[in-house]
């Protein structure tokens, strides 16, 4: 008998496996960063299908069955998937996407980096974001690299909503300082 994980977790990505199945990249609060399959998420008749779309903020029940984590269900909390309903929404999930797969720790629980996620995924997907997306970005690539350890911690990282919109917004925000570190930890991570 197998032990059923619950957690709370974002969906990253996910890839076809076989004629019905999904393959899912998720962040999980408790088990970290993960892959886990979904049998039959593709058929028609799935349950699954709904809660388990990219970027959905979910409850998860998971099982770890030989190799692989295995999707048992999922329930969608508030999702980010407004976020994704623009293109510049969609080219910096992608990004986002990117950083996490190759330079994220896999199967280790990290709650810092869970709130970090999830903190921005809520923060960008307010409406009232969009005309500083661009800024919110850079804010949280900067903050996320250098959680893992690629570029220096400022002195300044808050992590609420109110602290991002107040700093992002800020005549005193120079980008170009955030955009030269994470272009340096690009350069020297390869990716």
């Amino acid at each position: 008998m197998h032990h059923i994980y619950h957690t709370e977790a974002i969906v990253i990505d996910a890839t076809t496996s076989k004629e019905t199945d999904m393959v899912y990249f998720v962040l999980t609060k408790e088990l970290g960063l993960l892959y886990a399959v979904a049998h039959g998420v593709r058929a028609h008749q799935s349950k699954l299908r709904y809660a388990l779309q990219i970027g959905s903020h979910i409850m998860l029940d998971l099982i770890k069955a030989k190799d692989m984590w295995q999707v048992t269900s999922a329930i969608p909390e508030d999702g980010f998937q407004q976020l994704l309903r623009t293109q510049t929404g969609r080219r910096l999930w992608s990004r986002f996407v990117l950083v996490m797969k190759r330079m994220a720790p896999k199967d280790e629980p990290d709650e810092e980096l869970w709130s970090t996620v999830e903190t921005f995924c809520s923060f960008v997907s307010q409406p009232h974001v969009h005309e500083h997306l661009y800024r919110a970005e850079i804010y949280f690539m900067h903050t996320l690299l250098s959680y893992l350890g690629y570029t220096t911690r400022r002195d300044d990282f808050v992590l609420t909503h109110d602290a991002i919109q107040e700093h992002i917004t800020s005549k005193t925000f120079h980008s170009g300082h955030y955009i030269q570190d994470i272009n340096r930890a690009f350069r020297q991570s390869h990716l």
